[in-house]
């Protein structure tokens, strides 16, 4: 089936009419919210199915929203020309180990400054990668951007969390990327 909506009234209700039996999920989006599924227990999760049978009639379906945090900042690096990507990422639980995983990435704008919108209430890791646009200099030793996290550390458990509530805009975060010299691996295959 094709995706169907309809627009809430000013107080967030909503009704769909002549919906065929059916298997279905709903979702709901609005300005200044992430897009909310029925029956998520986050933002992340596919939310709830409704199981609708032929003259069934289903009301009370809500879906409650919460309103989008905001994260801005800079990412800064050497004179070296780059693109940036940032990395929005949490701890979570898969296969029963808690693990770093990325919720959403931007791009930085030259010069660094990112915005990353949308966002639900969490704990989260910053990350920056950069792609430098210029090679080394002749003589000098090859160096390369690393995964740097907020506040410019390479190790994760050196990183800062950022606690963010609904509705929260944090901006103005600032780091510098390192750089370290590529690392190599040599053997042979038998």
């Amino acid at each position: 089936l094709e995706p169907s909506g309809v627009t809430s009234d000013t107080a967030g209700k909503f009704e769909f009419y002549g919906v065929a039996p059916g298997r279905y999920r709903l979702m709901a989006e609005h300005a200044g919210y992430p897009k909310t599924f029925y029956g998520a227990r986050n933002a992340w999760a596919p939310g709830s199915i409704l199981t609708l049978r032929a003259g069934q009639a289903l009301s009370d379906v809500n879906i409650r929203m919460v309103a989008q945090a905001v994260i801005s900042g800079q990412v800064l690096a050497d004179d070296t020309p780059f693109y940036t990507s940032i990395y929005l990422m949490q701890q979570r639980y898969q296969n029963g180990r808690r693990q770093l995983t990325r919720v959403t990435s931007a791009g930085g704008e030259p010069g660094g400054t990112f915005s990353i919108n949308k966002i639900v209430p969490g704990r989260y890791y910053l990350a920056a990668e950069v792609r430098a646009s210029a090679p080394a200099a002749p003589g000098q030793t090859p160096q390369r951007f690393v995964l740097t996290y907020y506040p410019g550390v390479t190790d994760i458990g050196s990183a800062e969390a950022i606690e963010l509530r609904s509705g929260q805009t944090v901006a103005d975060l600032h780091w510098m990327v390192r750089k370290a010299a590529p690392t190599a691996i040599s053997g042979s295959f038998l």
